[in-house]
């Protein structure tokens, strides 16, 4: 029997780590945005002014299928109310405020056309994260439970990806282990 080429085991190492790390980084990433999912409330949201700056906008879907829903990121400035109609305060001047299209094939507005259509036209359903000290750190358009589940798709992701990933080497650990108990 020969030697164990070192090399071959390296990059064997190398590959493994980085998937664990990704694995990691999947279940992070849920975790996350399950905590984050818990922290907003629902409120209401006025536009007072047509200045905003463009984010970006993300399509979320499951691997090999159609995409499920589009969210642009801008940042406005916005006056939020909680669900009591009290004032919150935002923790920066402008805040971000993310606007959700479902479903994600459909065209859907870009932060200027969203913004026209907001400004000076009174309150609209909104929900929103505090800090620690009580001012709003981000917001979006809609309430709650009107959102995409997004802690369910990133779920399913990180399940997914575990799956395919650590599923093969332990059914040849598996297999193995069984053949040396023979």
């Amino acid at each position: 029997m020969g030697g164990v080429n070192a090399l071959g085991a390296t990059i064997l190492f190398v590959v493994f780590a980085s998937l664990m790390a990704f694995n990691i980084y999947k279940w992070a990433q849920w975790a996350q945005s399950q905590q984050f999912r818990d922290w907003l409330v629902d409120g209401s949201c006025a536009i007072p002014s047509r200045d905003f700056d463009g984010g970006s906008t993300t399509t979320w879907s499951l691997p090999f299928m159609r995409p499920s829903w589009t969210e642009a990121t801008c940042k406005v400035y916005v006056y939020v109310r909680a669900g009591d109609g009290s004032p919150v305060r935002c923790e920066h001047e402008m805040t971000w405020m993310t606007v959700t299209h479902t479903p994600a094939g459909a065209p859907h507005e870009s932060c200027s056309e969203w913004v026209s259509k907001h400004v000076g036209n009174g309150t609209f359903e909104c929900s929103f994260a505090t800090g620690r000290d009580g001012r709003v750190t981000q917001s979006y358009a809609g309430r709650v439970d009107d959102l995409p589940d997004r802690p369910g798709l990133l779920l399913a992701q990180a399940a997914g990806f575990s799956l395919c990933t650590l599923g093969p080497p332990l059914l040849v650990l598996l297999c193995c282990v069984r053949k040396a108990g023979r």
